[in-house]
């Protein structure tokens, strides 16, 4: 049995308050095109998530009021296609390939596998393998993906088990839409200073000029095994924070293309 881990971590400032948090867990429905899709709702002090269960999708984090996830304006909530925004969950492939594009973990309803209450209330999906996903990539799995929300952040760990009897190769990512308010205003710090990675837009590889990573126009780009912790000013009195904890190959891909995005119900009709 292979078991493999991908942890990430969205953490806001300035601290968060030291009174005690009010948490909430609880189930509901968004209704777009008179079709119902499920979510968790997480709660905890001024943080709050929602996981959507079709695609395992956490499609809403808040902090003190502010939507930290954006969704391009032609994302839908119906289950007719899989969502465009928040943190959709790709698996077993990444991008394009033999497989359909980022895989069929995002096509598919994921199940609750348990919940947690508290001060860090979570919740638990899980995904296995069905003739739907067999048709196309023959192999038995097991997906967890964990949810949790603290004051102060929001924590996300994937973790996918071999149950079969043979190996298999699969990529994954979670394709996160970060609500900025200008890509302009955006900076990845991480020591890329003379990094190698490969530029998509003309097929060469290059190596970065800067310790930090400016987005100023077009940009298609994979960075080998990287280790950002990416800053954003959409709200001026707070910073976001990535953290990366990861058992697998690593590359980070950057990509900025003319698709507008917006704070979920911000400029697009609200599902809920």
């Amino acid at each position: 049995m292979l078991v493999a881990n991908l942890a990430h971590a969205y953490a806001l400032g300035p601290a968060a308050s030291r009174r005690a948090a009010a948490a909430r867990l609880s189930m509901g429905t968004t209704s777009n095109d008179d079709s119902l899709l499920p979510f968790v709702a997480l709660s905890t002090g001024e943080s709050t998530a929602e996981v959507h269960l079709f695609g395992g999708c956490v499609t809403s984090y808040t902090k003190g009021g502010v939507e930290q996830l954006a969704h391009r304006l032609d994302s839908r909530l119906d289950g007719v296609k899989p969502i465009s925004g928040g943190i959709p969950f790709c698996f077993p492939q990444f991008g394009p390939g033999v497989l359909q594009q980022h895989g069929f973990a995002r096509n598919l309803d994921w199940e609750i596998a348990a919940t947690t209450g508290g001060a860090a209330p979570s919740v638990e999906l899980r995904l296995t393998e069905n003739d739907y996903t067999l048709g196309m990539w023959p192999h038995a799995f097991e997906c967890t993906y964990t949810v949790t929300l603290m004051p102060d952040r929001l924590a996300t760990t994937f973790r996918v088990t071999n149950t079969g009897k043979s190996g298999f190769e699969f990529t994954a990512a979670l394709h996160t839409y970060l609500a900025v308010s200008s890509v302009s205003n955006v900076q990845l710090l991480g020591g890329f200073e003379d990094s190698e990675y490969l530029d998509k837009l003309d097929g060469l590889t290059r190596r970065a000029p800067a310790a930090a990573l400016r987005i100023d126009g077009a940009i298609d780009a994979a960075y080998p095994n990287p280790n950002p912790n990416p800053n954003s000013n959409s709200n001026p009195n707070l910073t976001l924070a990535l953290t990366s904890t990861l058992a697998l190959t690593s590359t980070l891909a950057l990509t900025r293309r003319n698709r507008r995005c917006v704070p979920r119900g911000v400029g697009r009709r609200n599902a809920r």
